[in-house]
């Protein structure tokens, strides 16, 4: 038989993640189930907790009222259970994580054998950059993400911060004539897609109109650069090599870009696993440890 504990459960969810959908999915149920819990809830308590359209919910003032009182005392039940485990088992279980393919390749595959080597009993299980909407529907656990994050009801953890510049190679500065008092529109640009949408660096420098090229993946932007066929904006971290070796050379440097984040997010579950806070707290002190490796030497 349901329990009342297991229905408000299923409210909290269901609040925290904005959807029946999604609660679903982090519930492992159907969104008939979840539904069902709602009712019966409703029907227990004799009050609407959630007025319903089809695309979404608002709470009642009852349902604030359950949600502000029973929240609090689900994260205490579950921290208590956890803190008990944890003094009989080490972290354990399949735990999911994404993140950009270069970002990624460069600091945390180097990092996961001594991760798993610390926590054997966790299965690591990286995906290849997914985007935050995944995090729910494909049952991840993790996501890094880099840049400003949009207001979306998830939690997350920043783990530090990484410059971006606007670089060149020499031969297109000097095809070009570039110079700090260029007008960066009249040059060809080549834009990344991901980046951009998350800097207004239009207040930084005026709005290229000659985009040549444009992709999500600073991989190609970086070869399309030293390839001579435009300007770019890249992650100093990812061109700490060719900015060292003077293959591209930074331009526009009276405008600079402000700093960008780098996340972890995660569900806003009201208890995280223990699997999941010590991923957490690992890259978290690598990051700590080793915020040179962001910057230019």
């Amino acid at each position: 038989m349901l329990t009342a504990v297991e229905k408000i459960n299923t409210f909290i969810y269901v609040v925290d993640t904005g959807s029946f959908t999604r609660a679903a999915a982090r519930l492992n149920l159907s969104k008939s189930v979840v539904s069902l819990h709602i009712k019966a809830l409703e029907s227990e308590l004799s009050t609407t907790l959630l007025h319903r359209t089809t695309r979404q919910f608002t709470l009642t003032e009852a349902g604030q009222a359950l949600y502000q009182q029973f929240k609090p005392l689900l994260q205490q039940f579950d921290s208590a259970m956890d803190a008990v485990r944890t003094g009989t088992a080490q972290p354990q279980g399949p735990l999911s994580f994404s993140a950009a393919a270069e970002f990624g390749g460069q600091f945390l595959l180097p990092q996961l054998p001594a991760f798993t080597k610390r926590y054997p009993l966790i299965r690591a299980d990286y995906r290849v950059d997914h985007s935050l909407s995944d995090l729910i529907a494909l049952k991840l656990d993790v996501v890094f993400r880099l840049g400003t994050l949009s207001d979306s009801g998830l939690r997350f953890r920043k783990l530090a911060d990484f410059p971006v510049c606007y670089v060149a190679t020499p031969a297109f500065i000097r095809q070009h004539r570039v110079t700090e008092s260029s007008d960066p529109a009249a040059l060809p640009f080549i834009a990344n897609s991901n980046l951009t949408a998350r800097i207004n660096w239009r207040q930084h420098l005026p709005a290229p109109d000659n985009r040549v090229f444009i992709s999500n993946s600073i991989q190609a932007i970086r070869t399309m650069t030293l390839a001579h066929q435009g300007y770019s904006l890249l992650p100093v971290w990812y061109i700490r090599e060719q900015l060292t070796e003077e293959k591209l050379v930074p331009v526009f440097t009276r405008q600079p870009v402000p700093d960008q984040s780098i996340n972890m997010v995660f569900p806003p579950a009201a208890h995280l696993p223990q699997k999941v806070r010590v991923f957490i707290d690992y890259f978290a002190r690598f990051f700590a440890d080793n915020a040179a490796l962001l910057r230019y030497p």
